[in-house]
């Protein structure tokens, strides 16, 4: 995978596409640092499955749609709904 993702790292910068912007710390007050990569510019899972292969797409929208899911059922407990009210 970093071959594939490397590469259309490249591919992007040639054809002069736009690039997002990623950063990341540790901690509120720790160390950053901050990269340009072809992330965020895909507009269809096509797109993303040329970036990333079609495994981690797929795995990366489960783990997204679960921790969505995770936090709806966080406002409905914070809601006082009953696991009936929240599966019905």
């Amino acid at each position: 995978m970093c071959q594939n993702v490397a590469q259309n790292h490249l591919n992007h910068q040639q054809e002069g596409k736009q690039m997002s912007k990623v950063s990341a710390k540790i901690g509120k007050d720790g160390p950053s640092t901050e990269v340009e990569y072809p992330l965020l510019d895909a507009e269809t899972t096509s797109q993303l499955n040329s970036n990333f292969t079609e495994k981690i797409v797929v795995a990366h929208a489960k783990s997204s749609i679960t921790v969505a899911l995770q936090s709806f059922l966080r406002g409905l407990i914070k809601a006082k709904k009953t696991p009936a009210e929240i599966v019905a």
